[in-house]
């Protein structure tokens, strides 16, 4: 069981990690974006694995039962969503002349989800630097 969150931009994932870490238990964690070799690209998401804080108005079978969080950008489930569909647990795979380019893409979405987060971040410097 379990539940995706969809977020804008990648330092999104932070926030949204921290916030699932306050409110959780943390089983274990599998970060597909930062724990892969950096020439390496392809499937990117956070995924989570967690367990209800114990709450006096559930009982213990509901505490215990695990449960995984995925978070990942609108980018990264747009590829994922694009590979699965391709390429994830198909007879046909992609043909090997179209491999490299197939995760060519994985990278182009990866270098949006980068740009999209860095045009964000000179926003909000431009609006400090208009305010003051």
């Amino acid at each position: 069981m379990g539940f995706r969150v969809i977020c804008l931009f990648l330092d999104d994932l932070g926030r949204i990690k921290n916030i699932i870490k306050d409110k959780l238990n943390i089983i274990s964690e599998d970060n597909k974006i930062s724990d892969t070799e950096i020439s390496i690209f392809g499937y990117m998401s956070l995924h989570i694995k967690c367990r209800l804080k114990p709450n006096k108005n559930l009982n213990n079978e509901q505490d215990k039962m695990p449960f995984e969080i995925q978070v990942r950008t609108i980018a990264q489930d747009a590829w994922a969503t694009i590979s699965h569909y391709l390429h994830y647990k198909k007879d046909s795979l992609i043909p090997e002349e179209m491999k490299r380019d197939f995760y060519a893409l994985s990278g182009l979405f990866y270098v949006a989800d980068t740009h999209f987060s860095l045009l964000r971040q000179k926003q909000s410097e431009q609006i400090s630097i208009k305010s003051q």
